[in-house]
């Protein structure tokens, strides 16, 4: 699928990532040295074989014919990002050691998600990069809620009560909103289970948060 270690498949297709540079010999240095990637071509364009992938990078320019409307630049505001490469690691913690010791340079140190442990750093060119490690929880980034139910006795209705007639207090435990059975970690630790019931049904189960 290689030849030289240049990206040239004979059948199917290779993934590449392409970036445009300020100083390509700054940044073959970076993906080389720091992230000991393999350099396989030194420019026009520069070719760092990284893992299993490859990094291609050359400096802006003007438009070309295949894309008359568009002009490569590197990367300009650093607080905003539409597109980053990821690194998967077995050892991030390692990884975090052996770059930052060779120059990178880490927004954090890794931090846990539960789902996976992850930092992220930039390149010379303030280009994004996410380093992740997975745990092994695969439903980890949602937080699970269920309903224990308890049925309790059933009151004699009494005319004209709101029970009678068919109120919400009544609701049934598969009418529990789908928000309060699965919902996404990014909300408040302090979840309220059962949102969207009346304050009697809710009182009418248990209700239990998993993380």
């Amino acid at each position: 699928m290689e030849s030289d270690g240049i990206p040239a498949p004979s059948e199917g297709l290779l993934m590449t990532h392409f970036l445009t540079v300020r100083e390509v010999a700054r940044s073959r240095r970076f993906y080389s040295e720091a992230l000991s990637g393999q350099v396989v071509l030194d420019e026009n364009p520069c070719i760092v074989k990284l893992a299993n992938s490859w990094i291609i990078m050359n400096r802006g320019g003007g438009p070309t014919p295949d894309k008359p409307d568009v002009t490569p630049v590197p990367p300009g505001e650093p607080h905003t990002v539409s597109s980053f490469m990821n690194l998967r690691v077995a050892d991030i913690e390692a990884c975090y050691a052996q770059w930052s010791a060779k120059g990178a340079e880490f927004l954090t140190p890794p931090i846990d998600r539960r789902a996976e442990v992850r930092c992220y750093l930039r390149d010379p060119d303030r280009y994004l990069i996410e380093v992740g490690q997975a745990t092994g929880h695969r439903n980890a980034g949602m937080l699970e809620c269920w309903k224990v139910f308890s049925p309790a006795p059933t009151p004699t209705p009494i005319p004209g009560s709101p029970s009678s007639t068919g109120s919400s207090h009544d609701a049934a435990p598969s009418q529990v909103p789908s928000r309060c059975r699965l919902s996404d970690t990014r909300r408040p630790p302090d979840i309220r289970c059962g949102r969207g019931l009346p304050r009697d049904a809710r009182r009418r189960g248990k209700w239990q948060c998993r993380k």
